[in-house]
């Protein structure tokens, strides 16, 4: 058995102070991190208007499973500060480190999926169904628990170093971050296809929307781009320097801008969740300009119908 204390940290090589710095860095962002996800969770589910969008359940899907990863992060960042210890074997802490990681990739995944089922596929029953919805997110949840599996039984990263543990880095790498990108990459541009094309017919048949939809398809496009750029940024170093963990030399400063990265680009994620869902963020303008119900429910159904022709939110 080890303690949290000890195996925690998976980038920092166990250096007392740098593990602390990036603690102290990295609490207030998870804790803001959080705070987003309840808020967000919590209006959508209360709100009847924003539960009738099925792309909605996957958005709580991707902040429920970013909830479980920064509540995980931060008891780890509390036992840093305040030497809180925990007994808890080696393999376990990999396990759950893995699993939260791959149930917030996943997500994503899940929900480009379903953004794609609804805008290529929209006039499929089968897509439709609110089974489908169940379907893919159990998916999700099946596939992060899959992937993790093998450190219940395997020393890994968090225990001895070994070949055995080396290898693993890289599985770690495949199929947490690689693979996720790579999914949601040929969805996302599969969707943007389709959306131009959609454009290209609308003009075709003379309507003066030509702008909107231009406007439309660069910001769709702006987005995919930078969500790309923005999960490999933020979850590819941590885990690459796995690979080089007994031979590079890395600062301790870029070790604390690797352990942050992550943290910055779940609250990242978080907020654009809320900004790219137009339901949802006109609502919350409207609530503190204090206009009145009837015009935000109006706004707000036309908008769902608008975001679900466009390709969902975010």
């Amino acid at each position: 058995m080890t303690t949290l204390n000890n195996e925690s940290n998976i980038l920092n090589r166990d250096n007392p102070v740098t593990n602390r710095i990036s603690a102290i860095i990295q609490t207030p962002i998870l804790l803001l991190t959080v705070i987003f996800c309840l808020f967000h969770t919590i209006l959508i589910i209360i709100r009847p208007i924003f539960r009738k969008n099925r792309l909605n359940w996957f958005t709580i899907n991707v902040c429920l499973t970013t909830l479980c990863l920064c509540l995980f992060l931060l008891l780890m960042d509390i036992q840093q500060l305040f030497d809180f210890w925990i007994i808890w074997s080696c393999r376990f802490i990999a396990f759950q480190m893995v699993m939260t990681t791959c149930q917030v990739m996943y997500s994503h995944c899940v929900f480009v999926v379903s953004r794609l089922m609804a805008v290529v596929y929209a006039n499929n029953r089968i897509f439709r169904l609110n089974a489908s919805l169940l379907i893919l997110i159990v998916t999700g949840w099946f596939l992060s628990f899959l992937i993790a599996s093998p450190f219940f039984s395997i020393d890994s990263f968090t225990c001895s170093a070994s070949i055995l543990s080396y290898i693993l880095s890289y599985y770690t790498l495949i199929t947490t971050i690689f693979l996720p990108i790579v999914i949601m990459a040929l969805c996302n541009f599969r969707i943007f296809i389709f959306v131009k094309n959609s454009t290209r017919r609308v003009h075709a048949t003379g309507n003066n929307g030509g702008q909107l939809s231009h406007a439309r398809d660069a910001h769709l496009l702006k987005m995919m781009v930078a969500s790309f750029i923005i999960f490999l940024i933020g979850w590819a170093p941590v885990y690459t320097t796995q690979l080089f963990d007994q031979t590079a030399k890395v600062s301790n400063i870029v070790n604390i801008c690797f352990a942050i990265f992550p943290t910055l680009a779940m609250l990242y994620d978080m907020i654009m969740l809320i900004y790219n869902n137009h339901p949802v963020r006109l609502f919350i303008k409207q609530l503190i300009l204090r206009q009145p119900q009837i015009n935000i429910k109006h706004k707000v159904h036309q908008l769902n119908q608008q975001n679900h022709l466009a390709g969902g939110c975010g």
